[in-house]
């Protein structure tokens, strides 16, 4: 069976290499279990995930804005962004191309962050 083709994407905020290839590690072992292929990992080391812009993560998004990648996978959501506002818009963004963004700890985080911006929309609603 064909392998589905992925990208990975790993940050960290303070430089280390370490944690970086740990990230990798865990990511690829996900992926081989999962059925995908890593065919390109994206990475910002010693970057902070409170701003989008970081140059890994812009040439990511320039790759998904050609249509050159489905699938993404992180280790975590925090990899990807720090703050729910921020993620909620880059999750819209990117599913507005077609990509799905996953993360090992997460699982297909743009489904989690819909579901969980109903319960905080129904939430504040009967908070009223």
């Amino acid at each position: 069976m064909d392998k589905i083709k992925a990208v990975s994407y790993c940050r960290v905020a303070n430089a280390d290499d370490w944690v970086m290839q740990r990230q990798s590690e865990v990511i690829e072992r996900y992926a081989e279990s999962e059925g995908f292929l890593i065919t390109d990992c994206y990475c910002d080391n010693g970057k902070s995930g409170i701003t989008l812009d970081r140059p890994g993560f812009n040439s990511l998004m320039s790759d998904i804005r050609n249509g050159n990648v489905k699938f993404v996978i992180a280790k975590d959501a925090s990899r990807i962004a720090r703050g729910y506002h921020l993620l909620n818009d880059l999750i819209d963004e990117v599913e507005s191309y077609g990509v799905t963004l996953i993360t090992v700890n997460d699982g297909n985080i743009g489904v989690m962050t819909k579901e969980m911006n109903a319960f905080l929309q129904a939430y504040l609603a009967l908070s009223k």
